[in-house]
């Protein structure tokens, strides 16, 4: 990275005032269920989770990673840009040029059919040409793009870094559990992913029970619950942007800050403050079972550092440097 200590951002995925506005109306729907109005049968305003809804927030985790290895593809060597040739076009406006009709086709009056053959003949051949050389030019440019690109990358060039993320990993689509990604080197090779998750307040407070919508109702959901859900929501996202980014960048191993805006004082403004901290390493993305466990349980098994509690939710933590086990370094412990 050009700037030690420098926080570049890699990825936005939604807006604060996306988030302000449905957080508000949501509280609205709140205040509403909670005086005695009567639930709304659909959830046509997006206030309610879904099922479908729950598992984005809590399931983001669940995907298939790899480990790219870009030494190969830097060691490539570009290739020269094709130039037009027309070759196609050439051979058969010859052929149009050359032709002489028989007396077969003066006889039978073919002349001008065969005429206006040869000439669909040159517009097919120029066509041709045209597409071949686009497929060719293309290729070769994404050849040489994907050298250049790879040489960067192991240089842990910020703008390739950004690049790759939008080219290589759909860590755009997980816009329901977080909302932006920096990146940051704090020396001797560390790298920090820093992910700034949704807060509490943005986790729905009803959801729509029952899977036919002419039947489903609307009910509120328990604040513990909700807290339960916000924790799932914010492994899943670490989780994700650790196994994605560690399986992207040319280092065996990331460290993921999970950040949240909190208010610490009563009455306070709310401010990012980190409420989740975890290793996530090359090994891992082989060896974690992805798809079948929930993002709490993955989580805990590779020493994620948190303090969470039923009855307050999150509270804010301070990051230390981890080992590779994910635990704690002595000096830092």
């Amino acid at each position: 990275m050009d700037n030690q200590g420098e926080i570049v951002s890699i990825l936005t995925t939604a807006s604060r005032a996306e988030r302000m506005t449905l957080r508000a109306a949501r509280e609205m729907a709140r205040r509403e269920a909670a005086s005695g109005r009567t639930m709304r049968p659909l959830a046509d305003d997006d206030l309610a989770a879904t099922r479908s809804d729950l598992e984005k927030l809590t399931g983001a985790h669940r995907s298939a990673y790899r480990k790219l290895d870009w030494r190969p593809l830097a060691r490539g060597v570009p290739v020269q840009l094709p130039i037009r040739t027309h070759e196609r076009e050439k051979a058969a406006r010859h052929l149009l040029t050359a032709y002489e009709p028989s007396w077969q086709d003066r006889m039978f009056a073919d002349e001008a059919d065969r005429r206006r053959e040869l000439n669909n003949k040159v517009l097919e051949a120029a066509h041709a040409d045209e597409v071949a050389f686009v497929q060719a030019f293309q290729a070769a440019q994404s050849h040489n793009a994907d050298i250049l690109l790879a040489r960067r990358m192991l240089e842990l060039d910020a703008a390739a870094i950004k690049d790759a993320v939008a080219a290589k990993t759909r860590l755009a689509e997980v816009r329901d559990c977080l909302n932006s990604i920096g990146l940051v080197e704090v020396g001797n090779g560390r790298l920090i992913a820093l992910v700034d998750v949704i807060p509490l307040a943005d986790v729905p407070y009803e959801q729509m029970v029952g899977d036919d919508r002419r039947t489903a109702r609307r009910e509120l959901i328990p604040e513990s619950q909700r807290r339960q859900i916000h924790l799932a929501a914010v492994c899943a996202a670490a989780l994700r942007v650790g196994a994605d980014l560690v399986g992207i960048l040319p280092v065996d191993a990331i460290e993921v800050v999970a950040e949240c805006e909190m208010a610490t004082v009563i009455g306070a403004r709310p401010t990012p403050e980190p409420i989740l901290q975890l290793l996530m390493t090359s090994k891992a993305l082989g060896d974690l079972a992805w798809m079948k466990e929930d993002a709490i349980t993955l989580a805990t098994s590779i020493n994620a550092r948190l303090d969470w509690s039923l009855e307050n939710g999150f509270a804010p933590i301070r990051p230390i440097a981890l080992s590779a086990n994910g635990q704690p370094l002595a000096k830092s412990a």
